[in-house]
Protein backbone atom coordinates (compact mmCIF):
# COMPACT_ATOMS: atom_id res chain seq x y z
CA UNK A 1 0.00 0.00 0.00
CA UNK A 2 1.47 3.32 -1.00
CA UNK A 3 1.12 5.94 1.70
CA UNK A 4 1.28 9.73 1.52
CA UNK A 5 2.37 11.45 4.68
CA UNK A 6 2.05 15.17 5.41
CA UNK A 7 3.74 16.78 8.38
CA UNK A 8 2.61 20.23 9.44
CA UNK A 9 4.77 21.89 12.04
CA UNK A 10 4.40 24.96 14.21
CA UNK A 11 7.79 25.43 15.85
CA UNK A 12 8.41 26.89 19.29
CA UNK A 13 11.78 28.23 20.32
CA UNK A 14 12.45 29.30 23.87
CA UNK A 15 15.29 31.65 24.74
CA UNK A 16 16.80 32.18 28.16
CA UNK A 17 18.85 35.34 28.85
CA UNK A 18 22.21 36.10 27.33
CA UNK A 19 24.81 33.45 28.17
CA UNK A 20 22.15 30.98 29.30
CA UNK A 21 21.08 27.82 27.44
CA UNK A 22 18.88 28.21 24.36
CA UNK A 23 16.36 25.38 24.05
CA UNK A 24 14.51 24.47 20.86
CA UNK A 25 11.42 22.41 21.68
CA UNK A 26 8.08 21.39 20.19
CA UNK A 27 4.99 20.01 21.89
CA UNK A 28 3.16 17.03 20.41
CA UNK A 29 0.35 19.34 19.37
CA UNK A 30 2.65 21.41 17.16
CA UNK A 31 3.20 18.79 14.47
CA UNK A 32 1.23 15.90 13.00
CA UNK A 33 1.50 13.10 10.46
CA UNK A 34 -1.36 12.36 8.09
CA UNK A 35 -1.51 9.27 5.86
CA UNK A 36 -3.43 8.67 2.65
CA UNK A 37 -3.72 5.13 1.31
CA UNK A 38 -2.81 4.40 -2.31
CA UNK A 39 -2.89 1.13 -4.32
CA UNK A 40 0.83 0.27 -4.50
CA UNK A 41 2.30 -2.13 -1.93
CA UNK A 42 6.00 -1.65 -2.70
CA UNK A 43 6.39 2.03 -1.76
CA UNK A 44 5.40 4.78 0.64
CA UNK A 45 5.63 8.52 0.15
CA UNK A 46 5.15 11.67 2.16
CA UNK A 47 5.99 15.32 2.67
CA UNK A 48 7.16 17.66 5.40
CA UNK A 49 6.02 21.27 5.71
CA UNK A 50 6.85 23.88 8.34
CA UNK A 51 4.37 26.70 8.87
CA UNK A 52 5.83 28.77 11.69
CA UNK A 53 5.31 32.55 11.45
CA UNK A 54 7.58 33.40 14.38
CA UNK A 55 10.62 35.43 13.26
CA UNK A 56 12.91 33.78 15.84
CA UNK A 57 11.83 30.33 14.71
CA UNK A 58 12.55 31.17 11.09
CA UNK A 59 15.92 32.63 12.00
CA UNK A 60 17.01 29.39 13.65
CA UNK A 61 15.58 27.15 10.94
CA UNK A 62 17.39 28.94 8.10
CA UNK A 63 20.57 29.57 10.07
CA UNK A 64 23.63 28.06 8.39
CA UNK A 65 24.58 26.36 11.67
CA UNK A 66 21.25 24.57 11.96
CA UNK A 67 21.04 20.95 10.84
CA UNK A 68 17.45 20.14 10.03
CA UNK A 69 14.66 19.69 10.19
CA UNK A 70 16.17 16.32 9.27
CA UNK A 71 14.00 13.34 8.42
CA UNK A 72 14.99 9.92 9.77
CA UNK A 73 13.66 6.51 8.69
CA UNK A 74 13.77 3.34 10.81
CA UNK A 75 12.36 -0.15 10.25
CA UNK A 76 11.44 -3.51 11.67
CA UNK A 77 10.56 -6.69 9.73
CA UNK A 78 7.41 -8.76 10.18
CA UNK A 79 5.43 -11.42 8.40
CA UNK A 80 2.17 -9.51 8.48
CA UNK A 81 0.77 -6.03 7.91
CA UNK A 82 1.69 -4.08 11.04
CA UNK A 83 -1.57 -2.12 10.93
CA UNK A 84 -3.71 -5.29 10.96
CA UNK A 85 -1.92 -7.73 13.24
CA UNK A 86 -2.81 -7.20 16.91
CA UNK A 87 0.49 -8.41 18.34
CA UNK A 88 2.46 -6.23 15.95
CA UNK A 89 0.34 -3.26 16.96
CA UNK A 90 1.43 -3.89 20.54
CA UNK A 91 5.05 -4.09 19.40
CA UNK A 92 4.65 -0.84 17.48
CA UNK A 93 3.48 0.94 20.64
CA UNK A 94 6.48 -0.35 22.60
CA UNK A 95 8.92 0.82 19.91
CA UNK A 96 7.32 4.28 19.76
CA UNK A 97 7.38 4.61 23.55
CA UNK A 98 10.98 3.39 23.66
CA UNK A 99 12.02 6.04 21.15
CA UNK A 100 10.46 8.76 23.32
CA UNK A 101 12.17 7.63 26.51
CA UNK A 102 15.58 6.66 25.09
CA UNK A 103 16.17 8.91 22.05
CA UNK A 104 13.77 11.86 22.12
CA UNK A 105 14.37 12.41 25.87
CA UNK A 106 12.64 15.78 25.63
CA UNK A 107 14.12 18.32 25.28
CA UNK A 108 17.68 16.95 25.28
CA UNK A 109 17.65 14.30 22.54
CA UNK A 110 20.36 11.70 21.99
CA UNK A 111 23.09 12.24 19.38
CA UNK A 112 23.67 9.29 17.01
CA UNK A 113 21.85 6.55 18.97
CA UNK A 114 22.27 2.82 18.28
CA UNK A 115 18.59 2.11 17.84
CA UNK A 116 18.46 -1.70 17.95
CA UNK A 117 20.35 -1.73 21.25
CA UNK A 118 18.06 0.89 22.81
CA UNK A 119 14.60 0.24 21.37
CA UNK A 120 13.06 -3.24 21.33
CA UNK A 121 10.32 -5.45 22.72
CA UNK A 122 11.04 -8.87 24.19
CA UNK A 123 8.22 -11.33 23.59
CA UNK A 124 7.16 -14.11 26.01
CA UNK A 125 9.22 -16.65 24.02
CA UNK A 126 12.27 -14.35 24.39
CA UNK A 127 12.11 -13.25 20.75
CA UNK A 128 13.55 -9.74 20.54
CA UNK A 129 11.90 -7.37 18.07
CA UNK A 130 14.12 -4.30 17.58
CA UNK A 131 13.98 -1.02 15.71
CA UNK A 132 16.77 -0.71 13.14
CA UNK A 133 18.44 2.15 11.29
CA UNK A 134 19.20 1.97 7.56
CA UNK A 135 22.61 1.91 5.95
CA UNK A 136 23.27 3.82 2.75
CA UNK A 137 25.34 2.90 -0.29
CA UNK A 138 28.80 1.45 0.50
CA UNK A 139 27.63 0.55 4.03
CA UNK A 140 27.54 4.19 5.14
CA UNK A 141 25.29 4.89 8.08
CA UNK A 142 22.11 6.71 7.21
CA UNK A 143 21.41 8.32 10.55
CA UNK A 144 21.74 11.46 12.63
CA UNK A 145 23.14 13.84 11.47
CA UNK A 146 23.13 12.28 7.97
CA UNK A 147 19.41 12.10 7.33
CA UNK A 148 17.62 13.84 4.51
CA UNK A 149 17.80 17.51 5.53
CA UNK A 150 15.23 20.07 4.45
CA UNK A 151 16.37 22.98 2.31
CA UNK A 152 17.35 26.38 3.69
CA UNK A 153 17.05 29.71 1.92
CA UNK A 154 16.84 33.30 3.23
CA UNK A 155 13.29 34.28 4.18
CA UNK A 156 12.02 30.87 3.06
CA UNK A 157 10.57 28.45 5.60
CA UNK A 158 12.30 25.09 5.01
CA UNK A 159 10.16 22.58 3.19
CA UNK A 160 10.82 18.98 2.25
CA UNK A 161 8.27 18.87 -0.53
CA UNK A 162 8.00 15.10 -0.86
CA UNK A 163 9.85 11.84 -0.42
CA UNK A 164 9.29 8.32 -1.72
CA UNK A 165 10.67 5.02 -0.45
CA UNK A 166 10.35 2.19 -2.98
CA UNK A 167 11.52 -1.43 -2.88
CA UNK A 168 13.91 -2.32 -5.72
CA UNK A 169 15.59 -5.69 -6.49
CA UNK A 170 19.38 -5.72 -6.49
CA UNK A 171 21.08 -6.16 -9.86
CA UNK A 172 22.96 -9.26 -8.68
CA UNK A 173 19.99 -11.12 -7.14
CA UNK A 174 16.34 -10.30 -7.89
CA UNK A 175 15.23 -11.95 -4.62
CA UNK A 176 17.11 -9.37 -2.54
CA UNK A 177 15.85 -5.81 -2.13
CA UNK A 178 16.92 -2.33 -1.12
CA UNK A 179 14.83 0.82 -0.71
CA UNK A 180 15.34 3.67 -3.14
CA UNK A 181 14.77 7.04 -1.44
CA UNK A 182 13.88 9.96 -3.69
CA UNK A 183 13.29 13.54 -2.54
CA UNK A 184 11.57 16.34 -4.42
CA UNK A 185 13.70 19.48 -4.06
CA UNK A 186 11.19 22.00 -5.36
CA UNK A 187 11.80 24.56 -2.59
CA UNK A 188 13.68 27.59 -4.03
CA UNK A 189 17.25 27.59 -2.75
CA UNK A 190 16.79 24.21 -1.12
CA UNK A 191 19.84 22.22 -0.11
CA UNK A 192 19.16 18.50 0.21
CA UNK A 193 21.10 15.29 0.50
CA UNK A 194 21.57 14.12 -3.12
CA UNK A 195 19.00 11.59 -4.23
CA UNK A 196 18.23 8.89 -5.05
CA UNK A 197 19.79 7.30 -1.99
CA UNK A 198 19.83 3.50 -1.79
CA UNK A 199 18.99 2.19 1.69
CA UNK A 200 19.97 -1.24 3.00
CA UNK A 201 19.64 -3.08 6.31
CA UNK A 202 21.48 -1.87 9.40
CA UNK A 203 24.56 -4.00 8.65
CA UNK A 204 24.66 -2.99 5.00
CA UNK A 205 22.95 -6.09 3.59
CA UNK A 206 19.95 -6.04 1.24
CA UNK A 207 16.61 -7.35 2.52
CA UNK A 208 16.14 -11.07 1.93
CA UNK A 209 13.05 -12.94 0.72
CA UNK A 210 14.42 -16.46 0.10
CA UNK A 211 14.02 -18.89 3.01
CA UNK A 212 17.65 -20.05 2.89
CA UNK A 213 18.94 -16.45 3.00
CA UNK A 214 16.68 -15.56 5.92
CA UNK A 215 17.52 -18.69 7.93
CA UNK A 216 21.23 -18.02 7.46
CA UNK A 217 21.01 -14.42 8.62
CA UNK A 218 22.32 -13.72 12.13
CA UNK A 219 21.58 -10.00 12.53
CA UNK A 220 18.30 -10.53 14.41
CA UNK A 221 16.30 -8.47 11.91
CA UNK A 222 14.16 -11.45 10.90
CA UNK A 223 13.49 -12.74 14.43
CA UNK A 224 9.77 -11.98 14.27
CA UNK A 225 9.33 -13.51 10.81
CA UNK A 226 7.58 -16.92 11.05
CA UNK A 227 9.21 -19.92 9.35
CA UNK A 228 7.93 -20.20 5.81
CA UNK A 229 6.22 -16.80 5.98
CA UNK A 230 3.90 -16.14 3.04
CA UNK A 231 4.36 -12.36 3.36
CA UNK A 232 7.32 -10.16 4.31
CA UNK A 233 6.88 -6.53 5.31
CA UNK A 234 9.27 -3.72 6.07
CA UNK A 235 7.45 -1.63 8.66
CA UNK A 236 8.69 1.95 8.31
CA UNK A 237 8.87 4.51 11.10
CA UNK A 238 9.96 8.14 10.90
CA UNK A 239 11.01 11.00 13.15
CA UNK A 240 12.75 14.31 12.54
CA UNK A 241 15.46 16.17 14.39
CA UNK A 242 16.72 19.75 14.65
CA UNK A 243 20.17 20.66 16.00
CA UNK A 244 22.58 23.52 15.65
CA UNK A 245 23.88 26.59 17.45
CA UNK A 246 21.67 26.06 20.48
CA UNK A 247 21.88 23.87 23.57
CA UNK A 248 19.85 20.75 22.79
CA UNK A 249 19.16 18.24 20.04
CA UNK A 250 15.45 18.16 19.33
CA UNK A 251 13.74 14.94 18.21
CA UNK A 252 10.08 14.65 17.29
CA UNK A 253 8.07 11.69 18.46
CA UNK A 254 8.46 8.50 16.42
CA UNK A 255 5.65 7.86 13.94
CA UNK A 256 4.66 4.69 12.12
CA UNK A 257 4.18 5.72 8.48
CA UNK A 258 3.35 2.42 6.77
CA UNK A 259 4.63 -0.87 5.40
CA UNK A 260 6.37 -1.98 2.23
CA UNK A 261 5.60 -5.49 1.08
CA UNK A 262 8.56 -7.37 -0.40
CA UNK A 263 7.67 -9.70 -3.32
CA UNK A 264 8.40 -13.34 -2.53
CA UNK A 265 10.43 -15.43 -5.03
Amino acid sequence: MKMKVTLLLLASVFFVGCGMPTIFNLSSGEYSYQTIANPSTDSISGSLTITTTDASNKAILIDAQTSGPSLMFLYTISGSDLSLDYSMNAIRGTLIDGFSSKVKKEPFGVNNPVYHELIYKTLPDDTKVSLYEFKGTSNQKFGFPNQIVTGKAPAVVPKLDSFTLQAKPTTSDATRYYLELKVDTATPGGSFTPTPVDLYGFEGFPFFTKTEDISGNTTGEYAYLPDGASEIYLNIFSAFSVSGDFTNIFWSSLNYIGQIKLPLP
